[in-house]
């Protein structure tokens, strides 16, 4: 017995030392950093999940073509009658999803084909996701493109100078067919996806856009021939004859973006001396994976032709790619990939690869030739970047989390006991970025260095550096994050680099062996001539400048060319022939110049795109004219969220029509901040509660007042004022206001931000912070939408916009209030066209005028061409993403801009003074609010005399009457 207590006595002790020693190994693994990763694992991508498959033994070639017809879809669903395809499947907002079982022979991998017509109205493409049997198979499953295709004008238009202009495309009501494929379209072929022995349950879930379904089809992959085993064996008979296609004119293309350009080249058709030409296929515009363009070209006898294409390629050692198709099928393997080496200058590029030239087989009659986008090559180049970008920011969070936001320079640190794996780590992002800058250069057949090299090799040098001396990085965050050098900065700048495959067309040619092509360039003596005549006739040339036609109405606009353009073509279409009022819209030589072009008696009847802000001082200038005074301002009006009016009162006159309104919105990064488990805030306490939480990770949240520059305009500070309740004028607009306990609360909230709760202080790119998740969530506005909904694939669907985070007032309601920083039009004061002006912004600002500009500009510049209309009611109507446009919606409802008087631009500078006093120089809020009361008042008095407002000795003469949003219905309808 006393032996068995004694066993029992050693087991427990034993067990205790044991128990002791993994506490304590918990507690040594506690010094070491551990942050939850910010990417999901479980989410793999198609690349990593189809090796998988193949592994299994799972094949591609097991024979099946089933097709699923609309009765064969559950219930419920939409069923029309379609003339051409009998019953047809409708998908849209009603009804977002359609789901049917598919019964196989043998579990293998199967491709999903679409016969489908896009019926949708947006500007947005196409998008639905798919799942296998309720799940997502693989994260490019979440978001597929299925193309709307957009037809080109037999003939080009030309604007009141003869020069060409880009033709509004209209969509293509066609039914097509299409097998799935990735969206950024790295994958070289089709998408496949994994399907069991028996039944299976195909999910088709509408995301965006609306279409018609006529059968999808579940087949396996087709396996295409080779070149050699694609042409006949033996004696190979080239047709001939010589058949040329203009490369501005397809039948189609499946991308607005797509635009055509310029070229002045002598031999470059249809040529021009002076006018502009669209002449092109804009290479700059056309080098999107999955863009393409589709041209029909009739032969006479059926058989083997070549095909050369007369191309520039500007991109400097890079290689551009491009997928041929005949009558909708890749003809062989080698088609795929077509490339096509940077060129300054017009080559016929004869379509071939590796020294071989292809011919392609043609019916006779018409063929479909199309001309794809291709970016496949370098997707594995395009992996390792967003494995390097991803990791080296992940091991950045941890060091911060180590060091914190300040490090000590002169701490000496183990880091390997906190950071065992960091070296491998770094090693392994080191050995991704040569891999890369190998595979760029085989790919490119190029060793000579870009600007994509120069980065890639920047980046693995730095890693270099911190892995031979692995203790010194917490003193090099900077290196690896956060800086504008720094690796993921980099990375960021290059991965959307090394996707783009730029190529300009000019002339397509199909011919024979023996056909001669017309010379690709001009010689040396016809461009010499050819530049001299054109730079004496450059003397004449007034075109797009302002004129003074006492006949014609004159408007200048402060954009592109490009728009006003579109904007010339629609006042000659509809305004001028309603109204007989002849219309001439010119490029504004410089806004900054509007007032000494009044004082020259140079100026227009009309501008429009003026800063919102200067109707007010040209008004106090009498240099424009009140809008109220025309009888219909009042319905006009109505067209307009009243805020945008604040800055546009002088006195009881309104000078101005708000014509673009811009919005502030909360931005974050859904994945960044679900992985975090942290919320969305709705207030400015919501986002101090969950500062610390972002902080522990290396993130942060941006504040406009992060913006480059020391000046901080009413743009970044009246929104904390105005969501406080507070006000920066006195009633009689004698004195400021500024020292108030509501603005001096506000500009408290604005300065701890940075002095307490360590906001950073100067963000040079919010957008690029944004996508490189350094700053997940923060405030931008209508530009930024704008940029990351097209300029930034590599995190689609990864973003979401909210309202702007305001205070809670007494009430209950969050105020939300900001400063909507409109562009307006106005009448100038000297015009003696008044009315015909009033009935031209009257038009202008037309429900159905700004829906059609908003459409005509997206349809003929592409979908980037967002146009932010004040006009509420067009806003509605825009084609835009339902949800997204509500956002817009819901925040305009507290547009409040910034009340205008005489000495407001000292306000504005003293605000801005203040709050750089208090973060930069450590001075007490009140303090420096009390120092810029003294300041602006003095200004106020001063100016208030200079407007006789005030005598000389500062007695009072006439009364100055301030807008607020109270007053504006009295201001502006009674």
């Amino acid at each position: 017995m006393k032996k068995v207590w004694l066993i029992g006595y050693f087991i427990l002790i034993t067990g205790w030392i044991f128990l002791s020693s993994l506490n304590l190994n918990a507690q040594n693994l506690d010094n070491q950093v551990e942050s939850p990763s910010l990417v999901d694992n479980t989410e793999l991508s198609y690349f990593d999940i189809e090796p998988k498959w193949r592994n299994e033994g799972l094949r591609d070639d097991i024979t099946l073509n089933a097709s699923i017809s609309p009765l064969g879809f559950f219930e419920p669903k939409i069923i029309f009658a379609d003339a051409e395809k009998g019953d047809v499947l409708k998908v849209d907002e009603d009804m977002p999803k359609a789901e049917f079982n598919i019964n196989v022979p043998e579990k293998g991998l199967y491709a999903l084909n679409f016969e489908y017509k896009a019926i949708t109205e947006s500007v947005r493409n196409i998008e639905v996701s798919i799942m296998i049997n309720d799940i997502f198979q693989y994260k490019e499953s979440k978001s597929i493109i299925i193309p709307t295709f957009y037809d080109n004008p037999d003939e080009l238009i030309q604007d009141r100078y003869g020069n060409d202009i880009m033709p509004v495309s209209t969509r293509y009501e066609t039914w097509n067919d299409f097998t799935l494929r990735d969206t950024q379209r790295l994958v070289e072929d089709v998408l496949l996806f994994k399907l069991e022995a028996g039944n299976n349950k195909i999910s088709i879930i509408r995301q965006n856009g609306d279409f018609l379904l006529s059968k999808v089809i579940v087949k396996n992959k087709k396996v295409l021939p080779t070149y050699n085993e694609y042409i006949p064996e033996g004696l190979l008979k080239i047709e001939s004859g010589l058949i040329t296609l203009e490369a501005e004119q397809p039948v189609f293309r499946n991308s607005l973006s797509i635009r055509y350009g310029t070229d002045r080249e002598k031999n470059v058709t249809p040529f021009a001396l002076q006018k502009q030409k669209l002449n092109i296929v804009d290479g700059g515009n056309y080098q999107t994976g999955g863009q393409a363009l589709y041209y029909d070209i009739n032969v006479k006898t059926a058989g083997f032709y070549y095909i050369t294409l007369k191309t520039k390629q500007l991109q400097n050692f890079q290689t551009s790619f491009r997928r041929i198709t005949i009558n909708g099928e890749v003809p062989f393997q080698e088609a795929n990939l077509i490339p096509f080496k940077n060129s300054k200058k017009w080559v016929n590029s004869k379509l071939g690869s590796n020294g071989v030239e292809y011919v392609f087989k043609l019916k006779e009659g018409k063929n479909r030739i199309g001309i794809e986008v291709n970016v496949s090559p370098f997707a594995k180049i395009h992996q390792n970047l967003n494995e390097v970008m991803i990791g080296v920011n992940d091991i950045s969070l941890d060091l911060k989390k180590l060091a914190g936001s300040t490090t000590d320079k002169n701490r000496e640190w183990d880091i390997l006991s906190y950071l065992p794996n960091v070296v491998d780590e770094l090693q392994h992002y080191y050995d991704l970025l040569v891999e890369s800058e190998r595979l760029y250069q085989e790919i490119n057949g190029s060793t000579k260095v870009n600007e994509t090299i120069s980065a890639i090799r920047q980046s693995y040098e730095t890693l270099k550096k911190l892995i031979d001396k692995p203790n010194t990085l917490p003193k090099n965050i900077d290196k690896l994050s956060t800086d504008s050098n720094s690796v993921t900065a980099k990375m960021g700048l290059v991965i959307p680099l090394v996707l783009r495959s730029p190529l300009s067309i000019d002339k397509i040619y199909i011919h024979g062996k023996d056909d001669k092509l017309p010379r690709a360039n001009a010689n040396f003596l016809q461009s010499f001539w050819l530049g001299i005549r054109r730079f004496f006739l450059s003397f004449f040339n007034n075109e797009y400048k302002p004129t003074k036609n006492s006949e014609v109405l004159e408007v200048w606009v402060n954009r592109s060319r490009q728009y006003v353009n579109v904007m010339q073509e629609m006042a000659d279409a509809t305004f001028t022939r309603e109204t007989g009022i002849k219309v001439n819209i010119s490029l504004m030589p410089d806004e900054g110049k509007l007032i000494m072009a009044v004082s020259a008696g140079s100026q227009p009847d009309v501008a429009l795109g003026v800063s919102g802000w200067r109707p007010y001082d040209y008004a106090l200038r009498n240099a424009v004219t009140d809008l109220k005074q025309f009888p219909t301002f009042k319905e006009v009006s109505k067209r307009f969220n009243k805020g945008a009016f604040l800055q546009l009162i002088y006195e009881e006159g309104v000078y101005a029509l708000p014509e673009t309104q811009n919005f502030n919105l909360l931005f974050y990064r859904e994945d960044i901040m679900n992985k975090l488990n942290i919320q969305i805030p709705d207030t400015w306490d919501d986002v101090l509660s969950i500062l610390p939480e972002l902080q522990r990770y290396g993130l942060n949240f941006f504040a406009p007042l992060s913006t480059t520059g020391a000046f901080k305009g009413f743009v970044q500070t009246m929104p904390f004022i105005k969501q406080h309740q507070g006000k920066i004028h006195s009633d009689d607009a004698l004195r400021t206001t500024i020292d108030s306990e509501e603005v001096i609360k506000a500009m408290t909230l604005m300065t701890d931000l940075y002095t307490i709760y360590s906001l950073p202080l100067e963000v040079g790119s919010f957008y690029n912070s944004f996508r490189y998740g350094d700053i997940p969530i923060g405030i931008g506005d209508f530009g930024m939408y704008v940029r990351l909904l097209h300029a930034a694939p590599e995190i689609a669907g990864l973003w979401k916009i909210a309202k702007l985070p305001g205070m809670m007032r007494s009430d209950g309601i969050v105020d939300r209030s900001y400063d909507g920083a409109s562009t307006s039009g106005i009448i100038f004061e000297k015009s003696n066209k008044k009315e015909d002006a009033w009935k031209f912004l009257d038009w202008w600002t037309r429900d159905d005028t700004q829906l059609n500009y908003a459409n005509n500009l997206i349809n003929s510049m592409g979908p980037e061409y967002m146009w932010n209309t004040s006009n509420v009611n067009a806003f509605k109507e825009m084609a835009w993403d339902e949800l997204d446009k509500q956002v817009f919606l819901d925040q305009w409802e507290w547009v409040n801009d910034t009340e205008k008087t005489p000495a407001s631009y000292m306000i504005e500078r003293e605000l801005s003074n203040a709050w750089n006093r208090v973060v930069f120089d450590g001075i007490n809020v009140r303090t420096a609010i009390e120092d810029a009361t003294v300041i602006i008042n003095k200004e106020i008095t001063r100016k208030m005399k200079e407007f006789g407002y005030l005598d000389k000795n500062g007695n009072h003469i006439k009364s100055y009457v301030i807008p607020t949003k109270d007053r504006l219905g009295e201001i502006l309808w009674d």
